[in-house]
């Protein structure tokens, strides 16, 4: 993943002084073992979706949702995530409907 020349030169001090105080710093890549970043990256806005969209209205909801479908493309991995986090949270809305209405009964 691309990063600024600030970022780069920033975790290039902190090897530098990690390894002043006897660390050892070794390089990792996660799809050197396997794992899927856009997997990942899709995961993490369908966590981040179900957990911070909770607070807005079903109308502010499906308005960000359209905005969100017009400016990113659909194989795009955090708008994959964001529709399934957003799938879910519908789904358990449904669902807590459901128990409250058995409760009234």
């Amino acid at each position: 993943m691309p990063v600024s020349a600030e970022t780069c030169g920033a975790l290039r001090r902190l090897v530098g002084e990690l390894q002043q105080l006897g660390c050892r710093i070794e390089q990792y890549s996660p799809t050197g073992y396997g794992a899927d970043l856009a997997d990942t990256w899709e995961t993490i806005f369908e966590i981040a979706t179900m957990g911070g969209d909770i607070t807005l209205t079903p109308q502010a909801e499906q308005e960000r949702y359209r905005t969100l479908g017009a400016t990113v493309d659909e194989n795009d991995p955090p708008r994959r995530g964001h529709e399934r986090g957003w799938v879910m949270l519908a789904t358990l809305a449904e669902q807590v409907l459901d128990l409250q209405q058995e409760r009234i009964r």
